[in-house]
């Protein structure tokens, strides 16, 4: 088990401690909120996502767009301090994440998975984010979807039999559970008003949304499937 550390949130999660910092184009996260970070072994950014790093002083490990929604200021910044970029063509079938999540999959050790976890991921078109989600999903086998967020809003993801402790700092304005197959077997949350005992959530029926968290401990297990943890601030 890994301690996830986020500003005003700690999640015990069960997985190893090498994870990517995957920074995209979509809301930008608070300068601040991002430059707190200190859980990832490396940082990416996708397009847009430069922008936000630079701005909170970070200088990515790796560069994949087309540059279509990132300034050339920030490109040519990029290169100044010698990332290495993927650069694309902007008319193409698949989009700057999921060619990132191709480049990622490519460099992995098959023996041994890493974890991603996004941000700049929320926010925007309703295409983009489910594309964004059900890619970063389901693209491949040979990292670990650990979860996404930002000063907002954020998500982790449990698959198979597991679980998390999440202990926030303050109340989120809400918490929800969401099944990503087609049911979600054996699960529970503790320390929540509306708790659930070893139940089954399913895909079609989403029912376990706006929760609320009790006290400062919030306590999800799950025995089967793909489920998504959710926080709003």
């Amino acid at each position: 088990m890994s301690i996830l550390s986020l500003p005003d949130i700690s999640i015990n999660i069960p997985y190893d401690d090498d994870i990517c910092l995957m920074v995209l184009g979509g809301r930008a996260p608070s300068s601040d909120w991002l430059a707190s970070l200190n859980f990832q072994s490396e940082t990416w950014a996708v397009d847009k996502g430069l922008e936000f790093c630079l701005d909170a002083h970070i200088t990515p490990d790796m560069l994949i767009g087309d540059c279509d929604s990132s300034s050339s200021s920030a490109w040519r910044r990029s290169v100044e301090l010698g990332v290495p970029t993927a650069k694309f063509d902007s008319d193409k079938d698949l989009t700057d994440f999921q060619l990132a999540l191709d480049i990622f999959d490519k460099n992995q050790k098959r023996e041994s998975l890493k974890g991603i976890f996004l941000s700049g991921a929320f926010g925007g078109r309703f295409d983009h984010l489910w594309s964004l989600v059900i890619s970063f999903l389901h693209r491949s086998q040979n990292y670990i979807p650990v979860g996404m967020a930002d000063d907002e809003e954020g998500m982790i993801f449990l698959r198979g039999k597991s679980s998390l402790t999440a202990d926030f700092s303050k109340a989120p304005e809400a918490i929800s559970l969401l099944s990503f197959s087609q049911e979600c077997a054996g699960v529970s949350i503790k320390g929540a008003k509306w708790p659930l005992n070893d139940v089954e959530l399913e895909y079609s029926r989403p029912y376990s949304i706006s929760n609320r968290a009790v006290g400062n401990d919030v306590r999800v297990d799950i025995g089967r499937g793909l489920l998504g943890f959710y926080w709003k601030w």
